[in-house]
């Protein structure tokens, strides 16, 4: 983490939203990735400089096996996606635009805890766009993972709202 530096924030949340991109389900994946992406996301919140997380989660093994497909499956979309980052729109990634994507990740990763079907990758691949955009520099990349994020959440609104509706809830 320390040899990471500023980037650990962006390359943290990357390492932990991938997994729930993967096509493959595993029972508790969600709380895996869920619980750093807090600590995470709430630290960026408080504006902190680098990342501290708990020894409990340090000391947690992660299979390398897992870990190695995880990093083979997501590999060809960072190298696409790389070729056309550049540092842009540099409000985006300053101290205060910070905190407030420390808060928007918090939303989404709510969005991930959620027992809902096929809500949470896209609220994964968000994170990972806008940690990207961390990382690089680049708030174009980090607007659109916004947009996205936003669109996740409108997606769940509203499919919470017609479940509601459906069985008279809303008071329609």
């Amino acid at each position: 983490m320390k040899a990471l530096g500023p980037a650990s924030f962006g390359t943290s949340l990357m390492a932990f939203s991938m997994p729930e991109v993967l096509p493959i389900t595993l029972p508790g994946m969600s709380a895996v990735m869920v619980i750093p992406t807090v600590i995470i996301s709430s630290q960026l919140i408080r504006g902190k400089r680098e990342i501290r997380l708990p020894k409990v989660l340090l000391k947690r093994p992660i299979s390398r096996q897992a870990f190695a497909a995880a990093v083979r499956a997501i590999l060809p979309f960072l190298e696409r996606a790389e070729r056309g980052t550049r540092a842009r729109w540099h409000w985006a990634s300053n101290p205060v635009a910070k905190r407030f994507l420390g808060l928007f990740i918090l939303m989404l990763a709510a969005v991930i805890a959620l027992p809902t079907p096929l809500t949470a990758t896209p609220a994964a691949i968000s994170i990972i766009i806008i940690s990207l955009g961390m990382v690089e520099r680049d708030g174009v990349l980090i607007s659109l993972g916004i947009l996205l994020g936003l669109a996740t959440i409108a997606m769940i609104g509203s499919l919470g709202l017609g479940i509601l509706s459906l069985f008279g809830a809303t008071g329609a």
